[in-house]
């Protein structure tokens, strides 16, 4: 629904035709994306997932076999896996953080096994358009963070903008 996605989908197009594959794809607007990922009414899409400090129960809605058959659930694949399901028992039952890394990293091989994505691109920068000179923000980084989280619980209005800065 992103016409932005359209160069990442173009490149995706191009490597699957030196396959062999043809990749035909189109535009839709919003409210008919939603519905058709709402119903699971497609061949493949693009969808970016965030991840998670701390993973937990929203993993039965991803990748539980009970969300597989829910409408508007995150399971867009359809996965029903026993495996996965007790490996997600295994995330939400972690009493530390040895079994609960553990878990996860047997959740992930799980999952990077069963071939249900196709990576399309990855970016290690997060980018946000803010005006700078309004805004203040602490001066050091958490370890570990979710950007939009993050700025919205730690950002703060400046009382008295920059000398010189456009209001």
């Amino acid at each position: 629904s992103q016409g932005s996605m359209s160069r990442i989908i173009s490149v995706y197009s191009q490597a699957l035709q030196r396959l062999g594959i043809t990749l035909n794809y189109r535009l839709v607007d919003f409210a008919l994306y939603q519905q058709r990922m709402d119903t699971f009414d497609f061949d493949m899409t693009t969808i970016r997932y965030g991840g998670s400090t701390s993973p937990g129960n929203e993993l039965f809605d991803r990748f539980g076999s009970r969300a597989a058959s829910v409408q508007g659930s995150d399971n867009v694949w359809g996965l029903r896996d026993p495996a996965v399901d007790a490996l997600i028992e295994r995330v939400v039952a972690a009493t530390s953080m040895q079994a609960l890394q553990t878990a996860c990293r047997a959740l992930d091989r799980v999952l990077v096994c069963g071939w249900y994505s196709v990576p399309q691109w990855y970016s290690d920068t997060f980018r946000v358009a803010i005006t700078a000179h309004k805004f203040s923000w602490p001066k050091t980084l958490p370890l570990y963070y979710q950007p939009e989280g993050w700025a919205v619980q730690c950002w703060w209005a400046d009382a008295k903008p920059a000398s010189g800065a456009p209001t």
